[in-house]
């Protein structure tokens, strides 16, 4: 039975946003708090892997986008896109990393653009757009243990991984997904670059034991 302390939680997190934790405990409320409380451990604990897997693609990129550049321009900077390789929706998500750090004082010299390009940018850069472009100029090269038949499963993995961190970023609850998949998505990805990489994240993950303490029945 829901105390009373229960009940003034729920009227200040909202009944609509509790709405999905009451859907799936049968409308115990003092259950749904308890969900409510895990998926907020599990979406900290994916917010730390998903910016791994975030900033092992983008240097993965950004090396081989590096040297696709000097090799055919003769410059490093890339996201001018003298290669033209690059479609007009990447470019304007580049001038417009390269316009937020202006707003903000800072240089937009290389590294900082890449660190400032958000996650969406990478995941279309295995979009089926750039299939027979950048992927066999650049793209295997980052993602060296992708088998080409795997493509699409990548371009696929890197939606659902998205669609997470989305979800994440705007305080959406994460509970209903099949989360045990989305922790295989990342380390697939991240093994995708780098086995060792992988070993050492999953290593040092929190998303596992997390996904364990889920409270049961929920």
């Amino acid at each position: 039975m829901a105390s009373e302390i229960d009940e003034l939680i729920q009227t200040k997190l909202s009944t609509a946003r509790l709405s999905s934790y009451m859907s799936v405990t049968g409308a115990d409320l003092s259950n749904a708090l308890d969900l409510y409380l895990w998926n907020g451990r599990a979406a900290s604990a994916f917010l730390v892997l998903l910016g791994d897997v975030e900033v092992v693609i983008r240097n993965a990129w950004h090396e081989q986008l590096t040297l696709l550049s000097t090799t055919m321009n003769r410059t490093e900077l890339w996201s001018e896109n003298e290669f033209g390789f690059l479609r007009e929706n990447s470019v304007q998500h580049i001038e417009a990393a390269r316009q937020r750090l202006l707003q903000r004082g800072r240089t937009p010299a290389m590294n900082q653009l890449v660190a400032e390009l958000n996650f969406g940018f990478w995941r279309f850069l295995v979009a089926k757009q750039y299939r027979t472009t950048l992927w066999p100029l650049a793209g295997k090269y980052a993602f060296p243990n992708i088998d080409p038949s795997q493509i699409q499963e990548l371009s696929t993995v890197m939606g659902r991984l998205h669609d997470l961190r989305n979800r994440i970023a705007h305080h959406e609850p994460i509970h209903m997904r099949n989360l045990d998949r989305d922790f295989a998505d990342c380390l697939w990805v991240i093994g995708g670059v780098c086995l060792t990489t992988k070993q050492w994240v999953e290593s040092n993950s929190r998303v596992a034991g997390v996904l364990q303490e889920r409270p049961s029945g929920k």
